[in-house]
């Protein structure tokens, strides 16, 4: 996970250096600086929280590319939840790099199916074309294709 970490940084290194900066994120900054108003009960934003709300919009940005550019095998399920948390409302993607690699170092999937996905389930049944139940070991769950 360090060497990914590593890399990571490198690549955003390099594209601040080519001055490419892909992390300003208009609609992001006006969440972000929208939330801050919300935290302060305030109803318009001076121009260190525009500039905190940027930052901030920024560093969650590279976050997420840090969660999205992961291994996929291991953490699909991780992406899966946070996607489905966000359905319920509930935003708990990492704000910050940090979070996003103590995230990353933390997770412990929870389907076994999530690290053996390319592994075939040989128990899936499905139905024959006569109507009854087959086993997937006997026809590797795919109908049979006729020889023309």
């Amino acid at each position: 996970m360090d060497a990914y970490l590593d890399r990571f940084r490198e690549a955003v290194q390099t594209l601040e250096f080519a001055g490419i900066n892909i992390f300003d994120h208009d609609g992001l900054t006006k969440l972000e600086t929208k939330r801050i108003l919300a935290l302060a009960g305030q109803t318009t934003a001076t121009a260190d929280q525009k500039t905190k709300g940027k930052e901030t919009a920024a560093e969650a940005f590279k976050a997420v590319c840090l969660l999205e550019n992961a291994d996929p095998k291991r953490f699909l399920s991780l992406f899966n939840d946070l996607r489905k948390d966000m359905i319920k409302k509930q935003d708990n993607f990492p704000r910050n790099v940090v979070e996003g690699f103590d995230m990353l170092n933390r997770w412990k999937p929870t389907n076994r199916m999530v690290t053996d996905r390319y592994r075939p389930n040989t128990r899936v049944g499905h139905m024959t074309p006569s109507g009854d139940h087959a086993c997937a070991r006997e026809r590797w769950q795919y109908p049979a294709v006729p020889m023309l």
